[in-house]
C-alpha cells in the first residue's frame, strides 16, 4: 500500500510505506526561504517545476516523477534537463526528454525531495519540493472482526466474518484456528472457511487478521458443541414503524425488546440480533434494538435472537402497520 501526494507551492507531506512500513501524513513548511514564482520569472530563469510525484518502488527505492517543462517556460532560453536532489543533497540529473526517475536507497523518516529545471546556460529554476515520510515500521495490529459466525452443518462447520482492515501495511489476510489446532490461512478479500472436521464436545473457532507487516489481530471467538444447547427467547414487542418520508419511500423501523440468554445452566450469553427485512439479511450485537432502513415498503420482516453458542430463538414477527 502506497501513499500517493503531488507538490506544488507550499507544505506538502506525503507517506510511503511498503511490506512492513507505515503510512503517516501530516504538515510540515518546505522551505520558507524559497523565492515566489513571481520572482523567479522576472530574472529569466525556467519556470518551476509542477505535478512532482513521489511514489514506492521495490528495494526501498521511490519513483520520481513530475510534468514537463517546456522551452518557452525558461524564458527563451532551451531548456537542458532537470535536477534532483534529496535533503538538499544533489542525487541526480535527468534529460529534458525524460520526466520520470528512480532513487534508490531511501532511508526511513521524513525525506525532502525536489527537482527544478536547468537551462543550457546552466541556470535553475525554482523547484518543486515534496516531503515524504518514507517507509516507517508498523507495528500496529489489524482491527479484529467485529462479527463472527459458526454454524454447524450436515458435512461439517461453516465459518464467516465481517472484513476488516489496517490502515498501515494493509491487511494480508486471516488465520483460523480450532481450539489451538491452525487450519488454514484466507486472503484479505476471503471471509469465509468450512472445516469438514466436526469435533465431539465443546469446540472454539477463532479467526483473527494478520498484516503485511506480520502483526495479529486478536481473536474473533465463538464456542460450539456442550455446554449451552438452549435458544434465548424470541424478541417481544417487534414493532414495524414507517417514519419520514424521504426522496425514495420512508424510514422504515424495526424495533424490538431486548433479551437476555438464561437457560437453566451454562449460558453462554447473547450474541446479537439476526434480521431478515424483505430478503435482505442482517446481523446486529446485543446492545442493539432497532434498525431502520430507506424503503417505498416493507411487506415481510422478522428478527431472531442468537446466543454466542449459535443458538437461534423463534422468529419474531411485527403487527402489519398501515402504510402512510
Amino acid at each position: 500500500m502506497f501513499a500517493r501526494g503531488a507538490a506544488g507551492v507550499g507544505a506538502i507531506v506525503i507517506a510511503l510505506s511498503a511490506f512492513g512500513g507505515g503510512v503517516h501524513t501530516g504538515d510540515r513548511p518546505v522551505d520558507a526561504t524559497e523565492p515566489s514564482t513571481a520572482e523567479a520569472t522576472s530574472t529569466g530563469l525556467p519556470a518551476r517545476v509542477t505535478g512532482l510525484r513521489v511514489t514506492a518502488a521495490a528495494d526501498r527505492s521511490v519513483e520520481v516523477t513530475w510534468n514537463a517543462l517546456d522551452d518557452e517556460s525558461s524564458s527563451g532560453k532551451q531548456l537542458a534537463g532537470y535536477l534532483v536532489h534529496v535533503d538538499w543533497k544533489f542525487v541526480k540529473w535527468v534529460p529534458k526528454t525524460e520526466t520520470t526517475t528512480k532513487v534508490a536507497g531511501v532511508a526511513p523518516g521524513i525525506r525532502r525531495f525536489e527537482v527544478r529545471g536547468v537551462d543550457i546556460d546552466n541556470r535553475s529554476g525554482l523547484p518543486a519540493t515534496l516531503l515524504i515520510d518514507a517507509y516507517r515500521s508498523d507495528t500496529a495490529a489489524p482491527i479484529p472482526p467485529t462479527t463472527f459466525l459458526v454454524t454447524p452443518t450436515d458435512t461439517g462447520v461453516s465459518l464467516s466474518w465481517s472484513a476488516t482492515n489496517d490502515d498501515d501495511s494493509g491487511l494480508s489476510g486471516y488465520l483460523i484456528h480450532r481450539d489451538d489446532v491452525y487450519l488454514g490461512y484466507v486472503p484479505a478479500d476471503t471471509t469465509t472457511w468450512f472445516d469438514p472436521h466436526v469435533v465431539d464436545g465443546p469446540t472454539t473457532y477463532h479467526v483473527r487478521g494478520i498484516d503485511r507487516a506480520g502483526n495479529y489481530a486478536g481473536p474473533a471467538s465463538r464456542t460450539i458443541g456442550g455446554g449451552d444447547d438452549v435458544a434465548p427467547p424470541a424478541p417481544a414487542n417487534v414493532q414495524l414503524t414507517y417514519g419520514a418520508e424521504t426522496a425514495t419511500g420512508y424510514e422504515v423501523t424495526l424495533s424490538w425488546d431486548g433479551v437476555e440468554d438464561l437457560p437453566a445452566v451454562g449460558a453462554s450469553g447473547l450474541s446479537g440480533y439476526w434480521l431478515n427485512i424483505d430478503g435482505a439479511e442482517k446481523w446486529l450485537p446485543a446492545d442493539t434494538t432497532s434498525y431502520t432502513v430507506d424503503t417505498e415498503r416493507v411487506s415481510s420482516a422478522f428478527v431472531h435472537a442468537m446466543d454466542r453458542n449459535n443458538n437461534f430463538s423463534e422468529r419474531a414477527r411485527p403487527a402489519v402497520p398501515t402504510h402512510p
